[in-house]
């Protein structure tokens, strides 16, 4: 197996456990994905509709979102099964650990984490490469 399949299949492993630990169906786990990517962009490019939505639509900016939540996503199946929480605890710890508001936080540990691996740099470059361009393509996961 080459290492980006690996990778590929410890996302989906981990996908469907926390599905699982959370009782959600694809189609919630999914929406609750989008939605914290979507709030991210926003909290990140506060005030520019135009950059998030140009954002919202570039095929990176949610490869590099996909991977950063597979990164949480460990986090949170170790702590919940050494806590040992029920459904309720472990939809509770999920939402604090991919919550938006935390994650654009740079004074908080995954703030900084999210930042140093792209973070503001990233979508700022990113939206200005596409205003030269005039880039309007959808290209979205």
């Amino acid at each position: 197996m080459k290492h980006n399949e690996k990778i590929t299949d410890n996302m989906d492993r981990a996908m469907r456990q926390a599905m699982r630990r959370l009782g959600y169906n694809v189609e919630q786990y999914f929406d609750f994905k989008e939605r914290c990517g979507l709030e991210y962009l926003r909290l990140t490019l506060p005030g520019d509709t135009w950059m998030q939505e140009q954002m919202a639509m570039e095929r990176s900016y949610w490869g590099w979102w996909k991977v950063m939540w597979y990164a949480r996503e460990s986090d949170f199946l170790l702590l919940a099964e050494v806590a040992g929480d029920n459904i309720h605890q472990a939809r509770w710890r999920y939402r604090q650990m991919h919550n938006p508001s935390f994650l654009a936080d740079g004074r908080t540990e995954p703030g900084r984490q999210m930042e140093a691996s792209y973070g503001r740099d990233y979508i700022t470059d990113l939206v200005k490469e596409k205003t030269k361009r005039g880039d309007n393509n959808n290209n979205k996961m």
